[in-house]
């Protein structure tokens, strides 16, 4: 049987949700074009709406043309930011074809990646080191694409690596960052979990030092941490105070931070595995909130990460004012216990300083 595009426009719904699975989603459109080298046929590509114009450029340097524009919605996807080849061509179009000479060799690491990723990697190697030497500003978005390709196929600690890669080569090379792609690329890889603490760090200095949108930095910087957490994520110790800094900006104070940041991660799986730092600095924030906010400091203490020296964890929660929320508020003492304190006998840790209710 063959499909048209009018019928596979007349089947498409329109999507009813921003979000799938806990990630962000945008329409898909039906790009429509027709070859020389496929007479009759019309190729329809699915395409993330935002991506059309970029898309369409891509396809022009490789002999389509376009007969109708993609106005209707076909479905949704995940948001994702311009990626290669299409990145590359818009921004060096001359050198164009070094783009497209690379999308086989991506193909091939979609094919490879999940059973053989060391010989991925090494291929890699060898065409970014030539790249370097004749269009370096290609290469964050072959490096960026390629870590696509590895969260896509459950390498997520390769697909952070290379990520981090691609705004290393971006220092190294002083390359010109898009200010608006640069967001919609954190935005997509905190949402797949990826993006590494040396590099939200580095977004923060970004968000006080050059901040050239309208928008407001801090909300910007709050939901991709917010986001990279619920992913997955672990909280980075330094989060805290890095979200301090970009809400000063905006005459927010380390509590009012701390509070937006707990009321937007309490339940996260990946707080079981958060470092003590950030415990610590997140608590001391938090602690300036107990009398308005008492549920937030007590979310915080409720998951318990077993790597953690359980009475140095209790030490901080005392100094933050739990002990005392907790003797004022019997149903936050009932949540807490339920929640922690068996947990923390189930997995045979001991504290010297607080027992066990039997």
């Amino acid at each position: 049987m063959r499909i048209t595009s009018n019928a596979l426009l007349a089947l498409a719904q329109p999507p009813t949700e921003n979000t799938v699975g806990g990630r962000n989603v945008g329409p898909i459109a039906a790009l429509s074009a027709v070859h020389n080298c496929l007479p009759e046929r019309v190729v329809v590509k699915l395409v993330p709406q935002a991506l059309v114009t970029a898309e369409k450029q891509v396809q022009l340097h490789t002999g389509f043309h376009h007969h109708c524009a993609p106005t209707e919605t076909v479905a949704c996807g995940p948001i994702r930011a311009i990626g290669f080849p299409a990145w590359p061509i818009i921004i060096d179009p001359d050198n164009a074809q070094h783009a497209l000479n690379l999308v086989a060799d991506l193909e091939w690491a979609r094919r490879t990646a999940a059973s053989a990723p060391g010989k991925v990697q090494d291929r890699f190697a060898e065409l970014t080191a030539s790249l370097e030497r004749s269009v370096p500003h290609f290469v964050p978005a072959l490096l960026e694409e390629l870590a696509r390709i590895f969260d896509d196929n459950g390498k997520s600690h390769l697909a952070a690596r290379f990520f981090g890669r691609a705004r290393a080569s971006e220092r190294t090379y002083n390359i010109h960052i898009d200010p608006n792609r640069q967001r919609s690329l954190f935005q997509e890889f905190a949402e797949r979990g990826v993006v590494t603490a040396k590099e939200l760090t580095a977004e923060r200095i970004r968000c006080i030092d050059s901040w050239d949108s309208t928008d407001n930095a801090f909300e910007y910087f709050l939901q991709l941490n917010v986001d990279r957490i619920r992913a997955g994520g672990v909280p980075y110790t330094n989060l805290p105070r890095d979200l301090a800094a970009v809400g000063k900006m905006y005459g927010l104070k380390p509590a009012d931070t701390g509070m937006r940041l707990m009321h937007e991660i309490k339940g996260a799986g990946s707080l079981r595995r958060a470092p003590l730092g950030f415990i610590q600095a997140l608590a001391y924030q938090l602690a300036r909130t107990r009398s308005t906010h008492p549920e937030l400091i007590v979310h915080l203490f409720s998951v318990y990460n077993p790597f953690v020296d359980v009475d140095e964890w209790l030490r901080i929660g005392e100094k933050a004012g739990l002990f005392d929320v907790l003797d004022n508020n019997i149903q936050l003492c009932h949540f807490w216990v339920n929640s922690i304190v068996h947990a923390i006998g189930d997995n045979g840790i001991h504290s010297e300083l607080y027992r066990v209710p039997t």
